[in-house]
């Protein structure tokens, strides 16, 4: 196999490598923006003034909600104060971002894995003379 062609292979694998890492991010940002989505949805709709709230990762504690508001830090260390379906809002743009990102990630997957599917075959071709 040509030197060079094995060299071009190697940076292509590298490249599908750290998209495929972007990718895992991307997604693991999906799924909290769904969950945040779901828990503002459960605190929208709650009767009650108790919640539980999560403090990390397995640990919880009971919270007396004042008002359903959140704070918001929309840039600069400016924070306003902002309704579930507002927060709804600024979450469901997160997201289309996000799976915009997604989408191009697996686009450009796409064509690295055609690159490399080609010079294997470049590299076929010149083994066979």
């Amino acid at each position: 196999m040509n030197q060079e062609i094995l060299i071009r292979l190697s940076m292509l694998e590298q490249q599908t490598k750290q998209l495929e890492e972007h990718l895992r991010l991307v997604e693991q940002n999906i799924l909290e923006m769904q969950t945040l989505s779901h828990s503002l949805d459960e605190i929208d709709g709650n009767k009650n003034d108790v919640i539980l709230s999560q403090l990390a990762n397995g640990i919880f504690m009971k919270s007396k909600l004042e008002e359903k508001k959140f704070f918001v830090d929309v840039g600069s260390r400016i924070i306003v104060k902002k309704t579930a379906s507002e927060v709804k809002e600024v979450v469901g743009e997160q997201m289309k971002k996000l799976m915009n990102a997604k989408n191009e990630i697996y686009e450009q997957l796409g064509l690295l894995g055609k690159e490399m599917e080609k010079l294997v075959q470049q590299a076929r071709k010149d083994g066979e003379k």
